[in-house]
């Protein structure tokens, strides 16, 4: 059973709200897959645009957070006339289930825009062969 599970209050949305009367954008909810294997759990999460530098990877023990931030470098002679992009962040969270996971030994990569989370399980949990010997 994984030990990781999203956090299903992040917003999807993408939609800037209205905070003391100051526009606030929502950051954008990176896509993510979750995959369970004998040794741990990885995260893959989809992060284009952010650099290892704008990245932040926080870990408490029971939550991981992921926060990003897009740098879009533009004239300042220009202006834009059309947007998609409403926001340049990136956030999202994650809930650590159990007492399974060594979140002490967490690593992270990130390449062409994918960034991949690597927790794995405490070495004691952990499945090991047994050698037999004889005698």
């Amino acid at each position: 059973m994984s030990e990781v599970i999203h956090n299903p209050q992040d917003s999807d949305t993408g939609v800037p709200t209205q905070e003391a009367g100051k526009r606030q954008p929502t950051p954008i909810r990176p896509l993510a897959n979750i995959l369970e294997h004998e040794h741990g759990v990885t995260l893959l999460v989809e992060m284009p645009g952010v650099s290892k530098e704008r990245l932040q990877l926080h870990c408490d023990g029971k939550t991981l957070v992921v926060a990003g931030d897009i740098q879009i470098d533009m004239p300042e002679e220009l202006d834009s006339l059309y947007a998609d992009l409403r926001t340049t962040q990136y956030h999202r969270e994650f809930s650590l289930s159990g007492e399974q996971l060594d979140t002490d030994a967490v690593n992270a990569s990130l390449d062409n825009g994918l960034l991949k989370i690597e927790i794995p399980k405490r070495v004691e949990l952990r499945p090991r062969k047994i050698e037999v010997t004889l005698g």
